[in-house]
């Protein structure tokens, strides 16, 4: 996944940053730093595991990513390990991001990616604000289609 923000001084284009790098912090991953993978689980466990542990390992729910920044826009550019496919659960829960912003210290809903359900990878403007302020926000990662 990459994070694209309004570049600094009001300059209307985006840059793309990865949530890999500093200010970034990533939550919910332990062997991020190791692997290079949003897992909850590291690719060669120490110790064998069960196969269906190992498939839901994959799966990134409570995994995300914290950041400030002053950019009047954030938008998000995602790959899926797989298309939506639940019949139980809507897409944007099976492979949407959702974006908090604190407001008065405490986050607050603001927006979920939304998206051709049919893809494995796409693009999604998740704040588009009127001028430029800092703010805290806060990327939660798809529960199952990391």
């Amino acid at each position: 996944m990459r994070l694209r923000e309004q570049a600094p001084g009001g300059d209307s284009t985006l840059q793309w940053h990865s949530p890999a790098n500093e200010p970034f912090r990533l939550s919910g991953f332990p062997w991020f730093a190791q692997d290079g993978k949003y897992r909850r689980l590291p690719v060669e466990p120490a110790v064998p595991i069960r196969v269906e542990l190992d498939r839901l390992s994959n799966c990134t729910a409570g995994g995300q990513i914290r950041f400030r920044t002053d950019s009047a826009k954030l938008a998000v550019k995602v790959r899926l390990r797989a298309a939506a496919s639940m019949n139980h659960m809507p897409a944007t829960g099976q492979c949407g991001f959702d974006c908090y912003i604190d407001i008065d210290g405490r986050p607050r809903y603001h927006n979920t990616t939304k998206y051709n359900h049919r893809l494995t990878e796409y693009e999604c403007l998740l704040v588009d604000a009127n001028r430029r302020e800092m703010r805290a926000i806060t990327l939660y990662f798809p529960l199952y289609q990391g």
